[in-house]
């Protein structure tokens, strides 16, 4: 992964957080606060029952990884960590909170909060560190939490798709009433956008397939991950990840991933012809029998493993999904 963005904390006692240790500069929004550099932590305290935003830096970037060690020091503290963050607007991002003694994947789109998932029940205890993590890899959003002395989940905690917010910023956030306010301290974002196998399978397959005079003749409503935005011209092309597994070598590294995507072309039955032609294009394209060089790494192979077909109904009219399973063996530089 790329470094974007890094504060470690570690600098004199001082009033506001000031210059980051990568040499950018923390900037606030929200409401008033009291904050400080103290004992090598960022905090954040006295907000008066409002969030507090701190962004580094002025960067603006899509895909992005962005974790952080935190403190709370009361039970009644929300803290939280933010992707793809805008101040504007009552500020925008994608964020994981924790308040009112749970997890929470929220997504802030012009000042509106709106709640993607809630963990269930998650209790942290006050004085003891804890790493957030947030990432935004295109449409999913994904997130974790775990004690800084415990080991890292090895699945994500919280996920959700959404397509609100394109690209933005990073930050953190607090709401404390108690004097020792809320401690940050290890942060750090990664550029994930062609980092690793996950990464470099989806910009293969939105490039090749979004690239594609053919296929877009076949169909005019583009490439979309997931769901088709509402009102796009049909027929259209959609693609989700299904499953996949890492194969380590000896020391922890990956050889591959081996990922299957769920590819269909999809649209009102009465296009039938334009559908069947767009996925048979589909599977020409994706069809790699050797090892191809991609930007940040390999496509080993790609191929499709199951023939897919279904007939939904969509608002009373026939629609046709025609498509299959493909399988992609991805290596990262």
């Amino acid at each position: 992964m790329t470094v974007l963005a890094q504060d470690t904390f570690t600098r004199a006692n001082q009033v506001n957080w000031g210059t980051a240790s990568d040499s950018e500069t923390w900037t606030t929004s929200g409401v008033g606060s009291t904050q400080s550099i103290a004992s090598n932590k960022g905090v954040i305290a006295a907000t008066g029952g409002g969030d507090v935003h701190n962004k580094l830096g002025t960067q603006s970037v899509g895909d992005q990884d962005v974790q952080c060690k935190v403190v709370v020091n009361s039970v009644n503290d929300v803290a939280g960590v933010q992707a793809r963050f805008s101040a504007a607007s009552g500020s925008s991002s994608y964020k994981l909170a924790y308040y009112g003694n749970d997890l929470h994947l929220n997504k802030a789109f012009n000042g509106n909060n709106t709640v993607l998932q809630q963990y269930g029940g998650y209790n942290l205890t006050p004085g003891v560190a804890y790493q957030f993590r947030i990432r935004c890899v295109g449409s999913t959003i994904q997130a974790m939490l775990w004690p800084d002395v415990g080991t890292m989940p090895a699945n994500w905690m919280l996920s959700a798709t959404d397509f609100s917010i394109a690209s933005g910023g990073f930050a953190v956030l607090a709401a404390s009433g108690d004097g020792s306010g809320v401690q940050f301290s290890q942060f750090i974002v990664n550029d994930i956008a062609l980092s690793d196998e996950m990464s470099i399978a989806l910009a293969w397959l939105k490039s090749t397939l979004a690239g594609d005079g053919v296929l877009s003749g076949y169909a005019p409503g583009g490439v979309s991950r997931t769901f088709a935005q509402p009102g796009v011209a049909t027929p259209y092309v959609v693609m989700q990840y299904q499953s996949g597994t890492d194969y380590p070598v000896f020391g922890g590294a990956r050889a591959y991933s081996d990922l299957y995507f769920e590819i269909m072309a999809v649209g009102p039955a009465k296009n039938t012809q334009s559908i069947v032609n767009a996925a048979s294009r589909i599977n020409t394209l994706l069809t790699v029998t050797q090892s191809t060089a991609v930007t940040g790494g390999t496509i080993a192979a790609s191929f499709r493993t199951q023939p897919m077909e279904s007939d939904p109904l969509v608002d009373g009219e026939q629609w046709t999904s025609i498509g299959g399973m493909y399988r992609i063996m991805a290596k990262a530089s």
